[in-house]
């Protein structure tokens, strides 16, 4: 066998072993996530943990609940009901009048804590409002909560306050820090992704937004058959990860085109995939700040990201490429 075969044979096999062990990664690390909450719940009173997608959920009075994760839904805890470990809200309402042994967690949406509610462990609100009443109790830290005035700009209850501009680049900072690690551990799947992006966008956005609604739906169902609650998990965990990835190819493929020239001269490339992420969550950081812009930036920012989740699904994290679209009929 020639030099040149023996090269070709000897970078498919690690390409083959790459893709494997991506897949394996995310499987463990989707499995670990799923099994968490549940190890925590059973800590805390020996109830598994309930997820909730889109519905209301009630705790009534002297029912003993496991942890709760509440998705775009609502969640009421009566006087003298009890949750055994965390209760996590992701765009949901909440009136909590019971006890929560854990962590309560409140992300996006609001609601509000009665005379009656008692919170053993950690209150942590970001980007609601949460009203409590005198007589809530928090035996845990309380950071106070915190809250978008307006695009850009969060504040904490009480005197804190922290200017949008700082917040988001710190976010920027990591999530640049993060794109370079990829560019430098997987760079053939960094790429592929940011390409489908740019090529086939439409078709990106639109499988990406089918993939946002059609998971959680999913998931909820498998979640409700109780012996496939952790597929259910995993497949939630793996829509976030493409999320993410998404976002970090399109950043990378953005440093590629904005320092090609700089490329072509010695620049290694996790520093220009790096800058290019940099750049494009700055951007959408800065014009979320923009008035009346402010929407339009957002909106944008929306479609970039289901555009990244879409591409990141057609390829399969990058482990493949994406299928061609079909090519047209030609003339009679």
């Amino acid at each position: 066998m020639s030099f040149g075969n023996r090269y070709l044979h000897g970078n498919i096999a690690n390409h083959t072993i790459m893709q494997r062990n991506l897949v394996r990664v995310f499987v463990s690390l989707a499995l670990w996530l799923a099994a968490a909450p549940v190890a925590a719940a059973a800590e805390g009173g020996g109830a598994g943990a309930e997820f909730v997608f889109g519905r209301t959920r009630i705790v009534r009075t002297g029912e003993h609940s496991g942890a709760l994760f509440v998705f775009g839904g609502m969640v009421v805890i009566e006087p003298g009901a009890m949750v055994n470990g965390d209760l996590l809200t992701m765009g949901s309402l909440l009136e909590i009048g019971g006890t929560i042994t854990g962590d309560l967690t409140v992300v996006g949406g609001g609601g509000a804590l009665s005379d009656s509610a008692v919170i053993d462990g950690d209150f942590n609100s970001v980007g609601s409002t949460v009203q409590r009443a005198p007589g809530a109790v928090i035996r845990g830290a309380d950071d106070g909560p915190m809250r978008l005035d307006r695009p850009g700009r969060w504040t904490w209850s009480d005197e804190w306050r922290i200017v949008g501009w700082w917040s988001g680049l710190v976010g920027a900072l990591a999530l640049a820090a993060l794109t370079g690690i990829a560019q430098l551990f997987l760079p053939v799947q960094l790429e592929r992704v940011g390409q489908e992006i740019l090529d086939h966008a439409p078709r990106s956005f639109f499988l990406g937004a089918a993939v946002l609604v059609g998971v959680p739906m999913a998931a909820a169902l498998l979640i409700v058959t109780c012996l496939l609650a952790i597929a259910g998990v995993a497949g939630v965990v793996l829509m976030l990860l493409g999320l993410l990835a998404g976002w970090l190819a399109l950043g990378a493929a953005l440093g590629r085109r904005m320092l090609a020239l700089q490329l072509q001269r010695g620049l290694h490339p996790a520093l220009a995939a790096a800058a290019g992420c940099l750049v494009l969550t700055l951007t959408f950081v800065a014009g979320g700040t923009v008035p009346v812009l402010g929407g339009l930036f957002t909106l944008l920012g929306i479609c970039a990201v289901l555009a990244g989740l879409g591409a990141a699904a057609a390829t399969r994290f990058g482990t493949r490429r994406a299928r061609p679209v079909a090519a047209a009929l030609p003339d009679a």
